[in-house]
């Protein structure tokens, strides 16, 4: 049971199998899904001091990038936005997310099925995402990852909005829908 501001809730669990993991951390990913300077470039409150510092300074101060960082070309750095970041445009923000939660598998040599690269690096016209085409169009007329102004033919939103594993993305671990992530989706 988990509280929460409104009650309790259950949480169910899912821990996936050694052969559930090399589905993700396969060869191309080179077995690692770990963090980006991308996702680090940015300001972060430290709980345990109270301070808040740019993550990529901090980690440049505890000695963990070899050879250190310049820290005055930080800003040079790509940076993701969070979803709730009304500042950057929906576009950023949505871009931002698939990177940080889809890209270790949607890219190229990445998995088979997808044909769409979410790397925040690629630019979005060639990304394949907007009006990008479907291995599977789960029967939907028309349907792209991404159809414009079309909700019900985006299979992206679709997929992100559902709890079946047969249809979900990500397709382990997950039995929660990413709310804000699926309205950031149906804005953009």
């Amino acid at each position: 049971m988990i509280r929460t501001a409104t009650g309790t809730r259950t949480e169910n669990w899912y821990y996936p199998s050694p052969q559930d993991c090399i589905v993700c951390h396969n060869g191309n990913a080179r077995h690692v899904l770990g963090v980006k300077t991308r996702q680090l470039n940015g300001n972060f409150n430290y709980p345990a001091t109270g301070r808040t510092d740019h993550q990529l300074r901090t980690w440049n101060h505890l000695g963990m990038f070899n050879p250190p960082l310049n820290e005055a070309t930080l800003s040079n750095y790509l940076r993701l936005e969070p979803l709730t970041n009304a500042a950057a445009s929906l576009e950023t923000r949505a871009r931002s997310y698939l990177d940080a939660n889809c890209s270790q598998c949607h890219r190229p040599g990445g998995v088979v099925q997808a044909y769409f690269d979410a790397r925040f690096d690629t630019p979005l016209a060639a990304q394949g995402i907007v009006n990008g085409r479907l291995a599977n169009t789960l029967g939907i007329a028309g349907a792209k990852v991404i159809a414009p102004a079309s909700v019900p033919r985006s299979v992206m939103h679709f997929r992100m909005n559902h709890l079946n594993p047969q249809l979900q993305m990500p397709p382990l671990a997950r039995n929660l829908v990413d709310t804000a992530a699926v309205n950031l989706f149906a804005q953009w």
